[in-house]
C-alpha cells in the first residue's frame, strides 16, 4: 500500500512539473536553412563576438579573403549617342601642345585702322615660330595705283587689295585707309597703306571731326605729320619699300626729304638694339603708267638723271647700299580687260603684249615679272639685328607705332607747320 502511494505521489508530481503532450500535436525543429533571395556579399566585414570572461567584445575571425591589389579604375562602355567624356583641366595641362601653324588664307586684315590705330587681328594670319619671312610695303600719292603693284607682288591673287573702282574716282576720294595686311604663301608679308598728302584723307578728317594731337592743332598739320609717321614706319618695320609715282612728284620728294632731317632720336627707341638709322628698308621706285616715250633711251635717261636726285634725298638704309633700284611699268590699258572675279575692279590679262610704242618699249606682264624678281629678291635679312619670327614682328611693329607717335622732333616740326599757317 505505502508503496503504491509513493508511486502516485511520484505521478503527480512528474505530471504537474511537466504534462505529457500528445506526439501528434509536437512543434517539428527545422534544420535546413531557408534559401535567401539576397545577393550573395563577397566581403562581409566580421562579426563582435562578447567575451564573458574578460567581460569585452572581440572580433570573430573571419574568412580567408582573396588579396587586393590596387583599385583599377572602372571604364564605362561608350553608349550609343553618347559622346565620350572630354579631359579634364588636368589632363588637358599635361599633354603637349604644339604651337598651331596658321592655314594659308587669302585675307585682308586691318594693321592700322582709318584712325591709324595699331591693331592685333594680323596675328591669325602671322606664325609663331617662322622666321623665314620678307615683309614689303607701298607709299605714293593718291590713285598712282599702289594697291595694284602691291597686289601684283601675290603669287596666288594679283588682285587681293581693294583697287579704286568708278564711283571712288569720281568722287576723288581714297581707296585705302590705315593700312591693309596680308600675307602670301611663301610668307611675304605685304602692306598697302593709305595715301600720302591726300586731300580725301584730310578733308574725311574734317568731315568726321576726328581727334587732334595735342602737338597739332590743325587738320592740316595733323594729316601731313600722319603722312610722315606712315612713311617712317614702314621704312623701320619692312625689308623693301615700294615707292610708286606715275611721274616725278615734287611734294612726295619733299616729303621723303623730310624723314632723313626729322630722324626721331635713338633714345626713344630703346627696344632697338643697335643705335643706328631706324629706316632699314630696301628702296624701289615704281613708276607706274609710264608714257611710252620714257621706254626710249633718252627719255629714260632723264627719268633716271630725275631719280637720281630724288633717291639722294630719300631715307637711307642703316646698311651698305647697293644699286637703286628704279622700275618702269607701262599703262595697261592697252591690255585687254574683263570684269574681276572678286569685284574689285577690270581684271587685266597679263598675257597679252601691249603695243610697241618705241624703242625698248616692254610690255605690262614683263614689266611686272621685273618688279617681281627685284623686290622679291631682297635678303630675309634679320630688321635691326632682332631674331624675329612674324608673330614678335607684329609686336615690335606695335612698339615702333607707338614710339612714333611719341617723337619728340615730329612734335616740334607740328609746332612748326602750326605756327607757319597761322602766319
Amino acid at each position: 500500500m505505502a508503496e503504491r502511494g509513493r508511486k502516485q505521489r511520484g505521478g503527480g508530481q512528474k505530471h504537474a512539473s511537466a504534462p505529457a503532450t500528445p506526439a501528434s500535436h509536437q512543434i517539428p525543429i527545422i534544420l535546413a536553412k531557408q534559401p535567401s533571395t539576397e545577393r550573395p556579399r563577397e566581403h562581409v566585414a566580421p562579426r563582435e563576438l562578447f567575451d564573458p570572461s574578460s567581460g569585452s567584445r572581440k572580433q570573430a575571425p573571419a574568412s580567408a579573403a582573396p588579396p587586393r591589389g590596387p583599385p583599377v579604375p572602372m571604364q564605362l562602355a561608350p553608349q550609343r549617342g553618347v559622346s565620350a567624356p572630354t579631359p579634364t583641366i588636368a589632363a588637358r595641362r599635361e599633354e603637349p601642345q604644339e604651337p598651331q601653324e596658321p592655314q594659308f588664307s587669302a585675307e585682308v586684315v586691318k594693321l592700322l585702322d582709318n584712325r591709324l590705330v595699331f591693331q592685333d587681328t594680323a596675328k591669325t594670319l602671322l606664325s609663331e615660330t617662322q622666321s623665314n619671312f620678307l615683309v614689303v610695303g607701298v607709299l605714293g600719292c593718291q590713285g598712282v595705283g599702289k594697291s595694284r603693284v602691291l597686289a601684283a607682288l601675290h603669287s596666288s591673287h594679283p588682285h587681293i587689295f581693294a583697287q579704286q573702282g568708278r564711283d571712288t574716282i569720281a568722287t576723288a576720294a581714297h581707296q585705302t585707309s590705315g593700312i591693309d595686311l596680308t600675307v602670301s604663301p611663301e610668307r611675304v608679308i605685304l602692306l598697302d597703306s593709305q595715301p600720302l598728302l591726300s586731300i580725301s584723307v584730310l578733308d574725311w578728317r574734317i568731315r568726321t571731326d576726328a581727334p587732334l594731337p595735342a602737338s597739332t592743332p590743325t587738320h592740316e598739320a595733323a594729316a601731313e605729320i600722319q603722312s610722315i609717321q606712315l612713311a617712317m614706319f614702314l621704312f623701320a618695320v619692312c625689308h623693301a619699300v615700294v615707292v610708286v609715282q606715275d611721274s616725278p612728284d615734287p611734294a612726295l620728294a619733299r616729303l621723303l626729304a623730310s624723314l632723313e632731317q626729322l630722324h626721331p632720336s635713338p633714345t626713344e627707341f630703346s627696344f632697338l638694339p643697335r643705335s643706328e638709322s631706324l629706316f632699314q628698308a630696301d628702296r624701289v621706285f615704281v613708276f607706274n603708267r609710264a608714257a611710252p616715250e620714257l621706254f626710249s633711251s633718252p627719255g629714260r635717261d632723264a627719268l633716271l638723271s630725275i631719280t637720281s636726285s630724288l633717291l639722294d634725298r630719300s631715307p637711307r638704309p642703316g646698311r651698305s647700299e647697293g644699286s637703286p633700284c628704279v622700275v618702269l611699268i607701262p599703262h595697261a590699258s592697252d591690255a585687254v580687260e574683263t570684269t574681276s572675279k572678286h569685284g574689285r575692279g577690270p581684271h587685266v590679262n597679263h598675257n597679252q603684249v601691249l603695243a610697241s610704242h618705241g624703242s625698248g618699249h616692254l610690255s605690262y606682264a614683263s614689266c611686272i615679272l621685273d618688279l617681281r624678281q627685284k623686290v622679291l629678291a631682297t635678303p630675309r635679312r634679320l630688321l635691326h639685328g632682332l631674331a624675329l619670327t612674324e608673330r614678335k614682328w607684329l609686336q615690335f611693329a606695335a612698339e615702333v607705332w607707338v614710339s612714333l607717335q611719341r617723337a619728340a622732333s615730329l612734335r616740334e616740326y607740328a609746332g612748326f607747320l602750326s605756327d607757319g599757317a597761322a602766319a
